[in-house]
């Protein structure tokens, strides 16, 4: 597994980055083995049905290579963050080839941004 370091994680905010990332989530859809709620298609079409008042933080994972889609959103005046289509979909998660050592990297990233981000 590859050692996590602080510049290989980026999150990508708002509806426009979401779209930017597209051709790289299909790319990662042909390369890993993706659940149908994990497709590009299916998060935007969550978006447009269930994202109403919600901000789409793509975490983009450069080695090794993966995304996990997410959403903030308020709820009761606190912003929450969640997988993007919770709520709806069966299977969600980190969107890659090596699944543990994304959720690795993602324990170590949100260690590391805990304090730093709103």
């Amino acid at each position: 597994m590859t050692a996590f370091t602080p510049g290989s994680v980026t999150e990508h905010r708002g509806l426009e980055a979401f779209e930017r990332l597209e051709p790289h989530w299909r790319a990662l859809e042909r390369n890993a083995r993706v659940r149908p709620f994990q497709t590009y298609d299916w998060a935007r079409t969550w978006l447009r049905h269930y994202g109403a008042g919600s901000e789409p933080r793509i975490v983009e994972f450069r080695e090794p290579a993966g995304l996990l889609p997410l959403i903030c959103r308020k709820r009761a005046g606190v912003r929450v963050l969640s997988l993007l289509g919770d709520g709806v979909s069966d299977y969600l998660g980190p969107i890659g080839a090596d699944q543990g050592a994304l959720a690795a990297h993602l324990a170590a990233w949100l260690s590391e941004a805990r304090g730093h981000n709103d």
